[in-house]
């Protein structure tokens, strides 16, 4: 059985910062995270660590909870959640919660334009092209910022992972 205080006390801020990246609005954003910790504590006796880790569980819902606060809100989706469409933790199954923060919290460092090129190429599985289609920018600028993406990464991750 898993300790609810526990979690929100390893979680806490890393989601609130998850969410921030995608929420620009402080109130909003914190409004996710109490959404997003209400959901934990209600399920928690219903998650299955067989399905996926603590931590893909807890990012999942705090996906779904952003995308839903969009819906709600008659807003436009920013690029990389609305390609994304709701949150599937398989894509992260085979990575260790420590690496997850770590990769979130690197691609939380990227410029938007960036991330959402990052995330459209490796979560999307777009092509480049499709990607600057996506985008509205030139093949060459989304080829260049794709390149740029990656070294600063590179950089990021450089003995972390």
């Amino acid at each position: 059985m898993y300790d609810y205080e526990q979690i929100y006390r390893e979680y806490d801020k890393k989601v609130l910062n998850y969410i921030r990246t995608r929420v620009s609005n402080l109130q909003d954003a914190e409004d996710i995270h109490t959404d997003v910790f209400t959901k934990v504590l209600q399920n928690l006796n219903t998650f299955d660590e067989s399905k996926a880790s603590i931590s893909t569980w807890i990012y999942t819902i705090a996906h779904n909870k952003v995308i839903d606060f969009y819906r709600v809100n008659h807003e436009s989706l920013p690029l990389e959640l609305d390609t994304l469409g709701e949150a599937e933790p398989s894509y992260e199954e085979n990575m260790g919660d420590d690496t997850l923060d770590i990769l979130a919290d690197a691609l939380a460092k990227l410029s938007e334009k960036d991330r959402s090129i990052i995330i459209l190429s490796y979560y999307g599985d777009y092509t480049l092209k499709e990607t600057a289609e996506k985008m509205g920018i030139s093949y060459n600028s989304c080829k260049m910022h794709h390149k740029a993406a990656l070294e600063q990464l590179k950089g990021l991750l450089a003995g972390q992972i």
